[in-house]
């Protein structure tokens, strides 16, 4: 079976509470674990990065849904390719709501995090976006 994964950035289109964010994740790994999809999402003053993983069809029907939904904006994939195996097997989505200290911590990640996402500013975004996405996977 081949996989691939996937990431992006996004905007709110508004703040999102924790309740709605939690509400936005229920449903996500309902659809995920359903179409065979794992994965993370950082979410951080109205802001968010995903990393998706699956196979090419799921990854493109998850996709169509996000861009319809109507809580996102300015949705921009930053990197789509195959790969052997999953970083995030277990897991239908991970969530990790980020604090402006956790964020400063990763000064190289936070461009991800701005609204109208520059991928100018940020020198390799694949390797920037996977390895800070794999920094929570322990702690999720």
């Amino acid at each position: 079976m081949s996989l691939e994964h996937l990431a992006y950035v996004s905007s709110a289109t508004g703040l999102l509470s924790e309740q709605s964010l939690k509400e936005m994740l229920e449903s996500a790994a309902r659809h995920n674990g359903a179409n065979g999809v794992t994965g993370m999402l950082l979410y951080s003053d109205g802001n968010f990065l995903q990393i998706l993983e699956g196979r090419p069809a799921a990854l493109g029907e998850t996709m169509a849904r996000i861009h319809r939904d109507h809580r996102h904006h300015d949705v921009l994939e930053l990197f789509r390719e195959p790969i052997t195996e999953r970083d995030f097997s277990g897991w239908k989505m991970g969530l990790r709501i980020l604090s402006h200290s956790q964020l400063a911590e990763h000064p190289a990640c936070i461009p991800f995090f701005r609204p109208n996402y520059d991928a100018s500013k940020i020198v390799n975004p694949k390797s920037e976006a996977l390895k800070f996405l794999l920094s929570f996977r322990s702690s999720n």
